[in-house]
């Protein structure tokens, strides 16, 4: 109990409402940085499985990568557009 001769130490409405407002404001704030930097964190991961993906991709068609036969007297090769004239 307070006795009538201390003034109350809680704070107004106003004082709560302007300490809310803050807080939420300072919440905002840190949601939105946090979304940028998901956002850019998800474009780093793209990017970098893009290119693993076409390091991939790459590397199986070197693989796969069709070569000329060497005792054959036709130099070209059997997936060239004129081989077929």
């Amino acid at each position: 109990m307070n006795p009538s001769n201390q003034p109350d130490a809680r704070p107004t409405r106003e004082e709560l409402a302007t300490q809310l407002s803050q807080e939420l404001i300072r919440l905002r704030n840190a949601l939105v940085s946090l979304s940028i930097n998901l956002k850019d964190w998800q474009f780093e991961v793209d990017q970098s499985g893009k290119l693993e993906s076409q390091k991939i991709v790459t590397e199986a068609l070197n693989r796969c990568k069709l070569r000329a036969p060497g005792n054959v007297g036709n130099s070209k090769a059997p997936w060239s557009p004129a081989a077929n004239d």
